[in-house]
């Protein structure tokens, strides 16, 4: 996954009140998470009522956590750190199987592979 949808995710991440199931359940409809700052009339046609005033608000409330996310990131990477997408197929397998599963994970090498 390149950088700029995992700076994106993690910016998702910080949008007060969006949990982790939310946040899954909207990825499912847009597995680009990047998609979501530049949504039109059909992306609410094809996603359910109840994630409408999120499609609403993340273009708008994304955009401050952006900065910190690019930090954020930058930080990671500069420690050796990986992060993985839940898409990514590095994930772990039964981690993806619970229901709030995280959208991203900030493994330190070798630390993820006990799950």
């Amino acid at each position: 996954m390149d950088s700029e949808e995992l700076i994106f995710r993690m910016a998702l991440m910080q949008i007060d009140g969006l949990g982790p199931a939310t946040l899954q359940e909207l990825l499912h409809y847009f597995p680009e998470a990047s998609a979501l700052k530049s949504l039109q009339a059909r992306d609410f046609v094809r996603t359910p009522i109840k994630l409408h005033k999120w499609l609403r608000r993340i273009p708008h409330e994304v955009a401050q956590w952006l900065p910190y996310a690019e930090e954020k990131f930058e930080s990671l990477q500069t420690q050796s750190d990986t992060i993985l997408a839940s898409n990514d197929p590095a994930y772990p397998s039964r981690l993806s199987q619970i229901p709030d599963t995280p959208a991203l994970l900030y493994a330190i090498f070798g630390c993820w592979r006990c799950l």
